[in-house]
């Protein structure tokens, strides 16, 4: 039968690993347990290297007792983000400036709206060891628990019925953990033991009447029990009484050694309290290969507090935060690879899907694309034509320009001719174009001035006759000529004999361009 659920006590001296079902009527069934062989020394990594189980699956850790700080407080009738910062401000307390080295969570110390708030602080060093030396015996972390919490949980399952505040005696090699439950608190306190607790029957015998007192103190056995009786008192409230039976509350032995009828008659005696022995399985049912698991109830206590814990939401989890992000992501692997899967079969069908419509289309295009072989030939044909008329427009209106131009120097040129006709004995020796001057100002944006021909030429000397009158008169004539804005620039040289030459500057009228 798979487990679903693994828990593993890495106590001082000895591990114990327990494997779980619960039943759907909320029933805790034990399928399989084992209890390795004390180890005396090496770290927690080593000594759980003993249970070598094939089980699948993630488990439920509980590191010893002394390598968690765990304490109950009280905390003000807030709720949200200010009691957030309560929970922490008291969480910082336990280890001071070593609050990046430490890993913590925190609860309430009972169901419901409690006063009192459960918070645990572990090193990461220490977290990442454990999990380490789990992960090579072939088993995967989920979640760490410290041993009293997990005692609590184990207490109030098997005991559901105790009116009164309760004590758990958690034995441990050579310390003794005790934890106090009550309804909505709980306390806890880490003692050491004059030296590793080992409890054979034959020196568990009570001190008799006839035996001195002092012998009976003088026992090793007494003297680890008068320590654990003095903390049973103070976690109580009060100084223990020889003889006298606190009535109002109980306390449960149980741990590595310790747990049998004679070690609980010893400790009930010296601390005047109703002493049993804690049956971690009371309310356990057995199952699988876990049968005569009861003989080691006392044993199992934190194993079965660990499964409760695990149930609890969101609980006490001292695993470290990178822990938890590769859990998750292990966790999910399996819906991943379903997914991915489910993602490549789904891609296959639509790559073949697409192929088949590719493929069709491809078949309709070559079917239309024969259909549009004519209509294409035509387009093409006209594109031809409509080139070609194009062209010829431009060549047509490129001819009527030139033509246009030239008319207007031949009509030019006529009209000069029939000016100086006009004028007798003057004739024109040059005519030549000068080159435009820009505009004056030099602005760019205003037009260049129009076009400018010089023109030179002379006029005989007659008598008689006034040659710069004929000039004059030409000048006039000019002036008359649409195709003149304006004569400039006149200049006249009467240095040879029987000529007068003259010079100006004729600018062409811009509005009958030439």
């Amino acid at each position: 039968m798979r487990a679903r659920s693994v828990a593993l006590d890495c106590g001082a001296r000895r591990s114990v690993i327990g494997a779980f079902d619960l039943t759907p009527d909320g029933d805790l069934v034990l399928l399989d347990r084992a209890i390795c062989a004390p180890v005396e020394t090496g770290t927690d990594a080593e000594r759980m290297q003993a249970p070598r189980w094939a089980l699948p699956g993630p488990v439920v850790v509980a590191p010893s007792a002394h390598r968690t700080l765990i304490k109950a407080v009280a905390v003000p009738a807030v709720a949200g983000e200010q009691r957030a910062q309560v929970i922490r401000f008291e969480a910082e307390q336990l280890v001071g400036r070593a609050w990046g080295e430490v890993a913590w969570s925190h609860t309430p110390a009972a169901a419901g709206p409690a006063e009192r708030e459960v918070v645990a602080v572990m090193k990461l060093a220490v977290a990442e060891e454990l999990c380490a030396g789990i992960e090579r015996c072939g088993l995967m972390v989920n979640r760490i628990v410290p041993t009293g919490w997990a005692l609590v949980h184990a207490l109030r399952h098997n005991y559901p019925d105790r009116a009164g505040p309760a004590v758990v005696v958690w034995i441990d090699g050579s310390t003794a953990l005790l934890v106090r439950v009550e309804r909505g608190d709980v306390a806890m306190r880490l003692v050491g033991l004059p030296g590793v607790v080992h409890l054979p029957v034959r020196e568990l015998a009570l001190p008799q009447s006839g035996m001195p007192e002092a012998a009976a103190v003088a026992s090793p056995v007494v003297a680890w029990v008068d320590r654990v009786a003095v903390e049973i008192a103070r976690l109580l409230g009060g100084e223990p009484a020889a003889g006298v039976e606190r009535e109002e509350a109980d306390v449960f032995l149980g741990g590595d050694d310790g747990a049998g009828a004679e070690a609980v008659a010893l400790l009930a005696a010296r601390a005047g309290v109703r002493v049993n022995s804690f049956d971690a399985l009371r309310r356990v049912r057995l199952g699988g290969r876990a049968s005569g698991a009861d003989t080691a109830a006392a044993q199992m206590g934190v194993v079965v507090g660990l499964v409760l814990a695990a149930r609890e939401k969101p609980g006490i989890d001292l695993l470290p935060p990178a822990r938890v992000r590769e859990n998750r992501f292990r966790g999910s692997r399996g819906r991943w690879a379903v997914m991915a899967a489910a993602t490549t079969v789904l891609l296959l069908v639509l790559l073949v899907w697409l192929r088949q419509e590719r493929l069709g289309l491809l078949r309709e295009g070559e079917v239309v694309a024969a259909r549009l072989v004519p209509q294409r030939v035509a387009e093409k044909a006209q594109r031809e034509g409509e080139r070609e008329r194009t062209l010829l427009r431009q060549q047509l209106e490129g001819l009527a320009a030139i033509r246009a131009a030239r008319t207007g120097w031949v009509e030019w040129l006529v009209d000069l001719q029939e000016r100086l006709g006009v004028v007798e004995d003057l004739w024109l020796d040059s005519l030549a174009m000068r080159p435009p001057a820009p505009a004056a100002g030099g602005g760019s944006d205003r037009p260049a001035e129009a076009l400018r021909m010089a023109v030179t030429g002379c006029v005989l000397r007659r008598a008689g006759q006034d040659p710069l009158g004929r000039v004059r008169q030409l000048r006039a004539s000019l002036l008359a000529s649409r195709f003149v804005a304006a004569v400039e620039e006149e200049r006249f040289d009467d240095s040879q004999p029987g000529l007068l030459r003259f010079g100006c500057t004729v600018v062409m009228n811009p509005e009958a361009p030439l």
